[in-house]
């Protein structure tokens, strides 16, 4: 009595079944196919006629590796099924995601504290101006003013002075369901700005010193606030 099975016991049958897959051209001579367990593998138009056809030869390493991966199926599909539900019950209990956003800059103005007409109906002689002091026309007075009339301006629009840069930012989750006594639990890991940018997102955008036109003000350009430097959360939740 022969005491291991002869090699042919352990050889799939020329026929198989397919699986549930997803099938999509990838260029003109391959196509991508995937299914819902996270597999996927790139076929030739060649190879994806003999798939459907059920042509691929069980000795194949092509055929090996669809089993493996579970596009196609030969034997018990019971068995089959019961794997495969397995693995998707583990894929579905453990969830990663992620969020990504690219932002452009906001423009950036020099704000002067004067205004080339002292009107009260024009200016109301308070706040922000588009209007920079940059000499006078005349000589100055006694007390080392200029005259309304003789001071020149240089007009500065909105965002005249470029924009702030551009900002990328990535967050990454990771969420797993489990079960503990027939309580529902879930533990969730947050991980925000991932690669930790630091781009400037706002800056002082005041040219002159406040209620002082024609005096620089030294804190020009310096900046306000950054991108949130990169921090985890993490969660545990319970419900019962």
């Amino acid at each position: 009595m022969s005491k291991f099975l002869p090699l042919s016991e352990f050889t799939d049958a020329e026929s198989y079944r397919l699986m549930p897959f997803k099938l999509s051209r990838f260029s003109e001579k391959e196509h991508l196919i995937s299914n819902d367990f996270g597999e996927w593998t790139l076929l030739s138009n060649e190879a994806v006629q003999a798939l459907v056809n059920n042509q691929l030869v069980p000795t194949s390493k092509l055929y090996r590796e669809l089993k493996s991966k579970h596009f196609i199926y030969s034997g018990d599909i019971t068995l089959g099924m019961e794997i495969l539900a397995s693995k998707l019950r583990t894929k579905k209990d453990f969830i990663v995601g992620f969020n990504s956003s690219l932002q452009s800059g906001r423009p950036l103005t020099a704000f002067g504290q004067g205004y080339p007409s002292d009107d009260a109906n024009l200016y109301g002689s308070y706040g922000d101006t588009y209007y920079i002091l940059t000499g006078c026309s005349a000589a100055l007075s006694d007390e080392g003013l200029c005259a309304q009339e003789d001071k020149q301006y240089r007009y500065s629009p909105r965002g005249s002075v470029g924009r702030t840069p551009w900002t990328f930012n990535l967050d990454l989750s990771a969420n797993y369901n489990f079960t503990v006594s027939d309580i529902d639990m879930r533990a969730t890991l947050n991980v925000y700005n991932v690669l930790n940018g630091q781009a400037v997102t706002s800056q002082n955008e005041h040219y002159e010193n406040r209620r002082s036109e024609g005096l620089f003000n030294q804190y020009y350009g310096a900046a306000y606030t950054w991108q949130s430097p990169r921090y985890v959360e993490v969660g545990f939740e319970a419900r019962f």
